[in-house]
């Protein structure tokens, strides 16, 4: 009963008194479990549930890629942001996010503050969309990467030749008043 409940519309369950919402991906990997344990055997569900549940996860983490623009007042520059997971996944929408290049200022800067690359296709989406800003005649920089993320692209650096992604920001942490407020705290409890 609660499986089915779960499937029906929000409508039909304030109705019935079923309040909470179960994703329906999850109910149609519960229902193919079921499934294959009735036709076949448990041990062989329980992979077929795992793989199910993958490929879901796969497809969601996909969709979760978020994007803005912001144009210079003059329009000699844009700026890209690019959050969520990059993989396998995301590529396609990735890809199809950014507009047409030949429509696009000659200044280009992508930032990755809120964006993770996680696999090589990763890695090739960006290197793809290095080569179509440049192949019509942009500047394109990559900024902001996180630390697992330039790890990654630091090992396949040679792929890297020519893009601007592995800038290191300089951070000086004697002047962090943060630091220095950690290091009087320690000072003041010896």
């Amino acid at each position: 009963a609660v499986i089915f409940g779960s499937a029906l519309p929000q409508r039909l369950r304030k109705k019935f008194g079923y309040e909470t919402k179960v994703k329906r991906s999850d109910v149609m990997v519960m229902l193919i479990v079921v499934a294959v344990t009735l036709i076949l055997d448990l041990a062989i569900a329980v992979g077929v549930g795992i793989g199910v549940s993958c490929l879901v996860f796969a497809w969601d983490a996909g969709t979760r890629l978020t994007f803005s623009r912001a144009e210079s007042s003059d329009g000699q520059s844009v700026v890209y942001s690019v959050g969520g997971p990059i993989f396998f996944g995301s590529i396609k929408p990735l890809m199809d996010l950014f507009p047409d290049p030949r429509t696009e200022p000659k200044q280009v800067t992508v930032l990755f503050e809120q964006a993770e690359i996680h696999d090589w296709s990763g890695m090739m989406a960006i290197k793809r969309l290095h080569e179509r800003f440049e192949h019509n005649g942009a500047e394109v920089t990559f900024q902001k990467l996180n630390v697992s993320s330039q790890r990654l692209m630091h090992k396949s650096r040679d792929l890297w030749e020519g893009v601007n992604v592995m800038t290191e920001e300089k951070v000086d942490v004697e002047d962090d008043p943060l630091v220095r407020s950690d290091r009087i705290h320690e000072d003041t409890h010896m």
